[in-house]
């Protein structure tokens, strides 16, 4: 069952809600939807201005090092993961920019033992879109994907 639209008023008062800095920036529904589950668990995050013609992350956590992150709303499925990671992190490489840190929210779809496992050797194979950090928003809770390679 798909869900219901937003109107545009009812996304702005969500993101509203939020209380984060946006910097300007329009939440997309998903985007303020995992803010809320972030919020929920205590975290902090700022959202990067998009820059014309340059990638950018997604969003800074602020209680995490403020390190830079880019989210990912997609399906709990490993070839889908890894097809949206290694195509961010492509495309910003070829513009000389770095997307190392990633933050995929599976909704409420479970981490499986079989997901995680093949999500930790994620870098295995790959040269120009390797990554550092990988982080799963699953059910409301965040995991720490241990990356192998």
């Amino acid at each position: 069952m798909t869900a219901r639209e937003w109107t545009e008023a009812e996304r702005a008062a969500r993101q509203a809600g939020l209380g984060i800095e946006t910097h300007g920036e329009t939440l997309t529904r998903q985007e303020i939807e995992f803010c809320e589950k972030f919020l929920a668990l205590g975290h902090t995050p700022e959202w990067i201005k998009r820059r014309i013609h340059f990638p950018t992350n997604d969003f800074i956590w602020r209680d995490f090092g403020n390190r830079e992150f880019e989210l990912k709303t997609t399906k709990a499925r490993y070839l889908t993961i890894h097809g949206r990671i290694v195509d961010a992190a492509s495309r910003a490489a070829n513009h000389g920019f770095v997307k190392e840190n990633f933050l995929i929210d599976i909704g409420d779809a479970p981490l499986t033992a079989d997901l995680e496992a093949d999500l930790s050797g994620i870098n295995v194979g790959m040269s120009q879109a390797r990554i550092s950090q990988l982080w799963v928003m699953s059910q409301g809770q965040l995991h720490e994907i241990r990356l192998t390679a």
